[in-house]
């Protein structure tokens, strides 16, 4: 089943693999934990880099054991990128479902109740592309792809912005 997108008035369908990965910070063992999710899902999963690292591991019959499910972030969340900010531990998400930027703290469990809307704007986020942190801050880049692919552009209009 590919999944069916309404964006900026736009309908069309995505198919998708990992879109996006995010890094936390080394833990112990010097290994960190990458958090990824298709574009067409509002799961997360994880895994350690410790995994990915070791080529000998992928023999193993239960190599898919060592990857693991986060949680869901909730009806249409989906998310293009995100990022984790080291000090605090929380990870934002750029999210194209709800025109929006999000965030989780990853101390907690993943499910919709513990997932902050920190910014929604149709018009402005109406696809929010890419999401970078850097030290204590947020960039994050919106555009009208939908509308692009489709050959709706308005060259009048704003059609992208950076925040």
């Amino acid at each position: 089943m590919i999944p069916s997108f309404v964006l900026t008035g736009e309908s069309f369908q995505w198919s998708d693999g990992i879109f996006s990965i995010t890094l936390t910070q080394p833990g112990d063992d010097g290994c960190r934990t990458a958090y990824f999710h298709p574009l067409a899902s509002v799961q997360e999963f994880s895994v350690s880099t410790c995994v990915l690292k070791n080529n000998s591991i992928s023999s193993l019959s239960d190599y898919y054991s060592l990857y693991s499910y986060v949680g869901n972030r909730g009806e249409n969340s989906q998310s293009t990128m995100h990022g984790y900010h080291q000090k605090s531990n929380v990870v934002f998400f750029a999210e194209i479902g709800r025109d929006a930027v999000s965030c989780w703290n990853s101390g907690s469990v993943l499910n919709p109740s513990n997932i902050a809307i920190l910014a929604r704007d149709r018009l402005r986020l109406s696809y929010p592309s890419d999401l970078h942190v850097t030290n204590n801050e947020v960039w994050v880049m919106s555009n009208t792809l939908p509308r692009f692919g489709y050959s709706r552009l308005d060259t009048n209009e704003f059609n992208f912005y950076v925040y």
